[in-house]
């Protein structure tokens, strides 16, 4: 069986990462896209992790943040200057900036709500970082 080949459409050519490769063998359907894997499992199978270091959403997070610290994460589009204007440039937040902040964050929802593994917490807000924050911490402490 022919290797796939990674295509350069979906390539991040800020740090030469390939996301996926077409599924060998895939039925081309007339009006869609051919499906995509993993290049780790682009011969079938599956694995367990992409690195040893990373057995959880929140070692994964760990690895990211130390591998690209100062490096593009969350965005936050900036409000308009005037009413009706144009919306705003977008700002973004380090991964480094980010990880600091989930930490800070924890530690004053984990000392003022007590909250222990498998407790409940709903969440509604609006798209931002904050709620991003927030579901990242009830992972890191088992919160559902």
């Amino acid at each position: 069986m022919e290797t796939p080949k990674p295509s350069t459409r979906l390539r991040d050519s800020r740090y030469g990462v390939t996301f996926s490769v077409e599924s060998p063998g895939a039925v081309k359907v007339e009006g869609e896209g051919i499906p995509r894997r993993h290049p780790l499992i682009a011969n079938g199978g599956f694995i367990s992790t992409y690195d040893e270091s990373v057995r959880t959403p929140y070692d994964s997070l760990l690895k990211s943040c130390s591998e690209f610290e100062g490096c593009d994460f969350l965005g936050t589009r900036l409000p308009p200057h005037y009413e009706g204007g144009p919306v705003g440039d977008f700002v973004f937040q380090t991964y480094g900036h980010v990880l600091k902040r989930i930490h800070n964050f924890a530690a004053g929802l984990s000392a003022s709500l007590s909250l222990a593994p498998q407790s409940n917490v709903g969440l509604f807000s609006i798209n931002r970082p904050e709620w991003v924050y927030s579901v990242i911490i009830c992972n890191i402490y088992s919160i559902l």
